[in-house]
């Protein structure tokens, strides 16, 4: 028989015996000096910054983001830092008034980081902590099977979170179309929530903006958006950020699809910031459920580009073009799709598992 004391502990001791080294996700940008590029690595839950050196130049091998991909750069590194939870997706955004990036860093369920560096400490500062992991947002649920996607606008207007599935955050940033009193302080040091009341901002910072806006959340479901797979900004747009959602609003799988096949579909949403409206500018519907990514195509051309296992869709208001990969994108008939073909003697692609860079 034991006999185990009531005034006993029980204590969990966890210890890393080899850090992380398969990467997760990667960024280039300034991060820590305003003219030297860095490779940002993310390995599960540490943080690797390089610096990009060309031995050619002989002021220490600055480059731009575009051409440090020459094959003659070097990476070096600078600092490794490990944090507390799993990244799931991350991003640079450089605010008015910095001289060097910020990183936004997006963890499960839904949480934010906004860190930079700090060159005195040779480490990263946080600048502000949100938190959306309320309990009307969650709806009841403990798990969720899609990792939460960070999203930054091409004009630096604002970052959109995509968490539970359902839910798209705004998170606005400070620029000069926002009328702001001089006074207003947009970092409190207490709980600051939105009509949701999932928001909780917390933190110190260097000076007294931060350059974020309080933010709010749209309920994907509710506006009729249901099961989103991925989304992303659109260029062009220049009066209010643009968000294209690839989503099923009617799923289907391998025992259906001789009944039930192009199921996905793109839907582009203006967001109104000030007024925290999003109409719907254009869709397009019947997509093959094997849609699963967006990748946006710059201006002046615009739009978005739509993944498949077995095809390429791009879509712009009234412009339909689809290129077929190999001949099993034709396994359900080209009916409501009229694909255009690779040319002859080109090796047939298939995209399965392989995500956008």
């Amino acid at each position: 028989c034991l006999e185990v004391s009531r005034m006993s502990s029980m204590y969990l001791v966890s210890r890393e015996n080899h850090p992380p080294t398969s990467a997760r996700c990667c960024v280039s940008g300034y991060f820590c000096s305003p003219t030297e590029v860095n490779v940002l690595v993310v390995c599960g839950s540490s943080l690797e910054v390089y610096a990009v050196h060309d031995p050619r130049d002989d002021e220490g091998g600055r480059l731009s983001p575009e051409n440090s991909s020459n094959g003659k750069a070097s990476l070096f590194s600078v600092l490794r830092v490990d944090l507390h939870g799993l990244v799931e997706s991350m991003a640079l955004i450089r605010l008015p008034g910095r001289g060097t990036d910020q990183l936004l860093l997006a963890f499960r369920e839904a949480k934010v980081s906004v860190v930079e560096y700090d060159p005195a400490e040779n480490d990263i500062r946080t600048v502000v902590l949100n938190y959306f992991e309320g309990e009307s947002l969650r709806r009841g649920r403990v798990s969720f099977g899609q990792a939460p996607i960070l999203r930054i606008d091409p004009l630096k207007r604002c970052a959109a979170l995509l968490c539970y599935e359902s839910k798209l955050v705004v998170m606005p940033f400070r620029n000069k179309g926002f009328n702001l009193d001089e006074e207003e302080d947009l970092m409190p040091t207490k709980k600051m929530k939105t009509d949701s009341g999932a928001l909780l901002r917390i933190g110190t910072v260097p000076d007294a903006r931060t350059g974020f806006l309080p933010s709010y959340v749209i309920d994907l479901d509710d506006a009729g958006y249901k099961n989103v797979v991925d989304f992303t900004f659109l260029e062009g747009y220049w009066s209010d950020p643009t968000v294209a959602l690839l989503h099923e609003n009617v799923r289907t799988w391998a025992g259906r699809l001789a009944v039930l096949r192009n199921t996905r579909q793109l839907s582009a949403l203006s967001l109104n910031i000030s007024l925290r409206r999003h109409p719907l500018i254009w869709e397009s519907k019947k997509l093959p459920h094997s849609c699963r990514a967006l990748v946006p195509v710059p201006a002046p051309a615009g739009g978005v580009m739509v993944l498949s296992n077995n095809g390429l869709y791009y879509r712009h208001q009234g412009q339909k073009i689809s290129l077929r990969l190999n001949g099993y994108a034709l396994a359900g008939g080209e009916q409501e799709i009229k694909y255009q073909t690779l040319p002859p003697g080109t090796v047939p692609l298939v995209f399965d598992c392989a995500p956008p860079v």
